[in-house]
């Protein structure tokens, strides 16, 4: 049965580039980063307090950074060169902006990982900012005890630099039973999964896989997607890796559970044309295409340009 009974109608969308809110919700929970950068000027040695809010991604998906115009136009997109190829990022440093359009956002489409712990904390540092806090030593040590708990902790400078912070302990993850939205789960899967085809030459077989893999911090949260899908799949465990991996191999699971929600809620990015070639081996085996030489072939063929 499908997570909502029957696949609903999705919601007539705003014109901010037909992106639903809990899309980009979903989104930031997969590649988004609340952070607070506190440095020292070199001129004066006084310390700098920024916030930012910021999504990163492969340059291929740079369309996807529309997410952009659904802000109404906030923000800076950015492309460097790094190791792994092209990085495009969406950047907000504008107090104003982040107070009255991030924050708004994500109070009303609430983040579902336990990166919704780094945006509590981070509201609280940007309230301090507002009230120019942070200029005063008073307020500096509030904002580093509260940057303490959020995303990475304090930099071995800044540790040195305040030793007598007092730290803020970092909030419990708990996840709740509200449904996740389909949207949402799009979203997420937008950034934060993979479809993969493996085959075997010999015995002509194919394996279509859905994969999300997260850190052990998020391991309700992927209960909770499993949940969402009907408890198909299965649930891998590595503590070696600090990392759990929700994972759907069974072809009539894909079928009647993947290819409803990814054709009605659709992706939005370079990974749209990963799942439609995943889609279209799916169907190939379905119908026993992968038993014949032809079949077979089209299918690695179609391979090759899934994940690219």
């Amino acid at each position: 049965m499908y997570p909502f009974k029957c696949p609903p109608s999705p919601r007539v969308l705003a014109a901010k580039e037909n992106l639903d809110p809990y899309f980009v919700t979903g989104f930031t929970d997969a590649e988004g980063c609340f952070m607070i950068s506190i440095t020292q000027k070199a001129k004066n040695n006084k310390w700098q307090v920024l916030a930012l809010f910021q999504l990163g991604l492969h340059s291929r998906d740079l369309p996807l950074l529309k997410i952009q115009s659904f802000f109404g136009g906030i923000g800076n997109i950015n492309v460097s060169n790094t190791a792994k190829g092209q990085k495009a990022t969406f950047l907000v440093t504008k107090i104003d902006d982040l107070r009255n359009v991030i924050v708004p956002h994500f109070k009303t489409n609430p983040l579902q990982s336990a990166k919704k712990i780094d945006f509590q904390l981070w509201v609280e540092c940007l309230e301090l900012m507002k009230n120019k806090e942070h200029l005063t030593e008073e307020g500096l040590n509030k904002i580093l005890a509260f940057k303490a708990a959020l995303n990475l902790g304090l930099t071995e400078k800044l540790k040195g630099a305040f030793p007598n912070v007092i730290l803020v302990n970092r909030p419990v993850y708990l996840i709740d039973e509200t449904p996740l939205d389909p949207y949402w789960v799009t979203g997420f899967a937008e950034g934060d999964s993979c479809f993969t085809v493996k085959t075997n030459a010999k015995k002509k077989g194919v394996v279509n896989e859905f994969v999300i893999d997260l850190n052990e911090r998020d391991i309700p949260l992927l209960h909770k997607i499993q949940k969402f899908f009907c408890d198909i799949g299965k649930m891998y465990y590595s503590p070696n890796r600090h990392s759990a991996r929700f994972c759907v191999a069974n072809i009539k699971q894909s079928v009647s559970m993947l290819l409803p929600h990814f054709n009605t809620y659709r992706l939005e990015g370079n990974k749209l044309s990963s799942y439609l070639r995943w889609s279209e081996i799916l169907s190939l085996v379905q119908s026993k295409a992968h038993l014949t030489s032809e079949g077979f072939d089209k299918i690695n063929i179609l391979k090759k340009n899934i994940n690219k």
